[in-house]
């Protein structure tokens, strides 16, 4: 499975290069393929696109949601800091 693949490549980047910026790894396979209206576009019900609304309006809201949680999180550390200064 690719998720597994990827998650174990990710293991390996942080395991050499725990410096580096961190990369988090968003996985929307459980939400996409258990959606019964992905695939079906047109007369020939192309596999390579969603109908719209669909999955993809899925993804934005994830990727937006998460986005602002590591805002947060990063202003959250940023007070941390200066409180101890």
């Amino acid at each position: 499975r690719y998720n597994e693949y990827a998650r174990s490549q990710l293991r390996e980047r942080r395991k050499k290069h725990p410096e580096k910026i961190p990369i988090h790894l968003l996985d929307i396979y459980n939400m996409t393929a258990l959606r019964p209206d992905g695939h079906v576009i047109g007369p020939k019900h192309d596999c390579l696109h969603y109908e719209s609304p669909g999955a993809h309006d899925g993804w934005n809201q994830l990727l937006y949601s998460n986005l602002v949680d590591f805002a947060a999180e990063k202003r959250r550390m940023a007070n941390q800091t200066d409180e101890y200064q």
